[in-house]
């Protein structure tokens, strides 16, 4: 018969300090490049805008609209990461 005092061993599951943060980062990540996507984003819109009312044809503007619609896309995305 086996000896239950001398076999048994209790072992601990701890979860690792970096499997709790990894999904905070991961959000905290996308909203770093998120707010860098936009103010990239605003900068190309003042530009165009400050073109337009200088009375120069917009270069691309298609182009512009498209990046804005992509940008606030991501931008939401990250907002619900988590």
């Amino acid at each position: 018969m086996i000896n239950p005092k001398k076999t048994s061993k209790i072992l601990p599951f701890i979860v690792p300090q970096t499997e709790i943060e990894t999904p905070l980062e991961a959000w905290f990540r996308g909203i770093v490049q998120s707010n860098h996507e936009l103010t990239n984003t605003l900068m190309c819109l003042r530009d165009c805008c400050s073109e337009m009312l200088a009375g120069k044809v917009v270069r691309n503007p298609y182009d512009l609209l498209a990046k804005v619609e992509t940008t606030l896309r991501n931008a939401e995305r990250a907002r619900t990461l988590i």
